[in-house]
């Protein structure tokens, strides 16, 4: 049987919808807010050249801010890939095999089926 049959056989499924901890917000610098969302690094939002810089949890960086409240906002979005990391894991399909994503550790594992 090859691996595109028992993709076929066996498609990904989706993880549940799990409710995701409060953010909490700390400033250890007079231009700098830190997320967490449980015991987990949830992102920061930084007051740089005029505007709040924010970065998500896994370091990517995401459009700017013109407040500290609309920027620490985009944090709590659960689709901006800023939240929980127990919420992005995910498995996808290819057509070789399967592309398992652990993006808390930024690893991405070809499992060949």
């Amino acid at each position: 049987m090859t691996a595109t049959q028992m993709l076929a056989q066996h498609p990904p499924v989706s993880p549940p919808a799990r409710e995701l901890p409060e953010i909490r917000w700390t400033s250890p610098e007079s231009t700098l807010w830190v997320a967490t969302r449980g015991a987990d690094f949830a992102g920061f939002v930084e007051f740089r050249e005029g505007h709040y810089a924010v970065t998500n949890g896994i370091g990517a960086q995401l459009k700017h801010g013109a407040t500290l409240g609309a920027a620490q906002a985009l944090i709590g979005k659960p689709n901006s890939a800023a939240s929980h990391p127990a919420a992005l894991t995910g498995v996808s399909a290819a057509a070789a095999g399967l592309l398992v994503t652990v993006p808390g550790a930024g690893l991405t594992v070809p499992w060949m089926v």
